[in-house]
């Protein structure tokens, strides 16, 4: 077992993301990079322990500081019962092990059970993620309305600006902010599973870009991460979230891409993008619940 902290833990535990990818798995390179930008607090706090083989990591724990935790194991290793708990013991161990939390996939026993054998069981929360997954055939036709064009992010100061202010504007309500920044676009655009032909916007008439959708690649599974998507409020029930999200999905099947995820909420308070993707073909595979003590 290795153990690695700060910023120097994102490539492992990306690589141990990669090796465990499955049908149950919850964390993609992409989760790792956006959870590492500057807005979600301080990644000097990160503490990262793999387990591996000759082939390769089989398995990881990782503590985003000493509360949340995450644990993973390959899908099909005839002992992952066993590495799952040795990394919830290791999470227990250096996290706070009175008020460590997780939000773990419900229908994926074997992670709940490691949990429930160190204490962790599950807790009331109103919000929970569904695991929807699509693969990419049969994708409809983008088709924006007329006087708008979906393209990729240029390299340019003036397009990056842009594409950082819609972000904020697509995710800030009347009580919240959005803290996204040029310096984390800057630090997202230097991961190796950013791809600039997977970061989608979708321009109106005024030269504005109204609407985007960012598609993590990881090159071992051929799996795309949609994350995040966002439109204008003002310009929201147009059609633009579904045409930026298509377009997204026809660039990530013409890198090589089999199958994309994405993670909307699943309670009745925010029902709408999970609608907009199961009507787009995605179908959930389960939901998050919560755990703690």
């Amino acid at each position: 077992m290795e153990e690695f902290r700060g910023r120097a833990a994102i490539a492992p535990l990306c690589r141990a993301a990669s090796a465990c990818w499955g049908d149950r798995a919850t964390l993609h390179p992409g989760n790792v990079w956006w959870s590492a930008l500057p807005r979600h607090g301080t990644i000097d706090d990160w503490r990262v322990a793999i387990w591996s083989d000759s082939a390769g990591p089989l398995a990881a724990a990782w503590l985003e500081g000493p509360h949340r935790a995450t644990i993973l194991a390959t899908a099909t290793h005839p002992k992952r019962d066993k590495m799952l708990g040795d990394a919830a013991h290791w999470a227990v161990k250096h996290g706070d092990r009175h008020e460590l939390r997780t939000e773990v996939l419900e229908a994926d026993r074997a992670v709940v059970a490691a949990w429930e054998s160190h204490g962790l069981h599950q807790r009331r929360s109103s919000a929970n993620l569904l695991r929807d997954v699509r693969d990419l055939t049969d994708l409809g036709d983008p088709a924006p309305l007329p006087g708008y064009r979906v393209r990729p992010v240029r390299d340019t100061a003036v397009d990056h600006a842009a594409r950082v202010e819609l972000h904020v504007a697509s995710w800030s309500t009347t009580i919240h902010l959005s803290d996204f920044d040029d310096g984390g676009y800057a630090i997202l655009r230097q991961s190796p599973y950013y791809r600039p032909e997977l970061d989608i916007v979708i321009e109106g008439p005024d030269g504005r870009v109204h609407g985007s959708a960012l598609t993590w690649w990881d090159e071992l599974t051929k799996v795309g991460l949609l994350w995040p998507v966002g439109v204008r409020p003002e310009k929201r029930r147009m059609g633009l979230g579904r045409a930026v999200v298509l377009s997204a999905l026809w660039a990530l099947r013409a890198l090589g891409g089999h199958e994309v995820i994405v993670w909307p909420r699943g309670d009745n308070d925010y029902p709408g993008p999970a609608v907009m993707f199961a009507g787009l073909g995605w179908a959930s595979s389960g939901r998050t619940i919560a755990l703690g003590r």
